[in-house]
């Protein structure tokens, strides 16, 4: 999914780029701002996922496997 998301910043950033009308420009911004959040959560939830699954090994062996 990371990839989808990102490929539609990418798409979003060409599109307020190419866009001359201020109203829509607002709204393409807004998409963008919205895309950019939804990144940033997917990441924060990944990074969190590792750690959890991390813990995870180590809890279940006794010799953790290092990171």
């Amino acid at each position: 999914m990371s990839y989808d998301i990102e490929r539609h910043i990418e798409e979003l950033r060409a599109e307020l780029n190419d866009c001359i009308d201020p109203r829509e420009r607002k709204i393409i911004a807004a998409e963008l701002a919205d895309a950019r959040a939804i990144r940033a959560a997917i990441d924060e939830h990944a990074f969190f996922a590792d750690i959890d699954i991390e813990k995870q090994i180590g809890a279940n062996n006794d010799h953790p496997i290092p990171f």
